[in-house]
């Protein structure tokens, strides 16, 4: 989903939920595989499998959780379009997680289990507490997005949409120019390096990028709109007519090319 500015048609994903915001592989909220750093499970796995040995009579139960857990995990490792969105979100691992919790009943005492739950409560707790600063608000959240998932290109154009929204247009650029670095045909992101640059009054790099997000997309309204934005405004008004014309095929309920005719008329 799309959300756009009033001056020309600006997009985002829509996905918000400290300023200062540092790596942690506890706290991303935008997680992709190439980002993820797999030793922290591997070494809790590890050693679930140590502790376990012993305990081989009770056996099925343990069996049982595993199955559990990774059955219920398998399916956030199929991804049918890797572009959206994140490849993993945390609230897939609270069913996986009820398997975890019977491994546990069956590696410690009855009695250790108290303790054990109130020791992970505290911890958990103390993790949700730290990590709700990331939400404080939308720049927040998507400086957390591009810091602990450097590679992947929604953040950092999401992050760009932020900066452009506060009127900090040189860092936006950078970030979509980051985007398009990580994929060349990252979708809205040469739209809003256009707007950037119409703002600026550098129209022909506008032009361009209006011309290379078409190319990626020729059905995308926006970018239609925009363009013919930018030609009405450099006087080449018959081209920018018959954009919106092609806007409104795509989208006939075009709000701002709505206004914008009867403003005309």
């Amino acid at each position: 989903m799309g959300i756009c500015g009033k001056r020309g048609r600006f997009c985002f994903l829509n996905f918000f939920s400290s300023e200062k915001t540092e790596p942690s592989p506890f706290s991303p909220v935008l997680p992709i595989m190439r980002d993820t750093a797999f030793v922290y499970g591997a070494v809790a796995v590890i050693l679930l499998a140590v502790i376990a040995s012993p305990r081989r009579g009770r056996s099925n139960l343990l069996i049982f959780g595993a199955a559990w857990f990774f059955i219920f995990l398998l399916p956030s490792f199929i991804m049918p379009n890797p572009g959206i969105a994140a490849d993993f979100l945390e609230h897939r691992l609270y069913l996986p997680m009820v398997g975890f919790l019977v491994i546990l009943s069956e590696i410690f005492k009855p009695k250790k289990i108290p303790i054990l739950g109130i020791i992970a409560l505290a911890a958990f707790s103390a993790i949700t507490f730290t990590h709700c600063g990331v939400f404080r608000d939308r720049m927040s959240f998507w400086k957390n997005a591009a810091v602990n998932s450097p590679h992947s290109p929604l953040a950092r154009r999401n992050l760009g949409a932020m900066y452009y929204l506060d009127g900090h247009l040189a860092e936006a650029e950078v970030e979509y120019k980051k985007a398009l670095e990580l994929n060349p045909n990252e979708p809205m992101a040469h739209n809003n390096l256009g707007l950037i640059y119409a703002k600026r009054g550098e129209f022909a790099e506008a032009e361009a990028e209006y011309k290379k997000e078409l190319a990626i997309n020729p059905l995308y309204d926006d970018a239609l709109f925009n363009y013919g934005l930018l030609l009405d405004r450099t006087g080449r008004k018959e081209e920018a007519m018959r954009l919106w014309e092609r806007s409104l095929e795509v989208n006939p309920d075009y709000k701002d090319l709505k206004n914008k005719r009867r403003q005309r008329i």
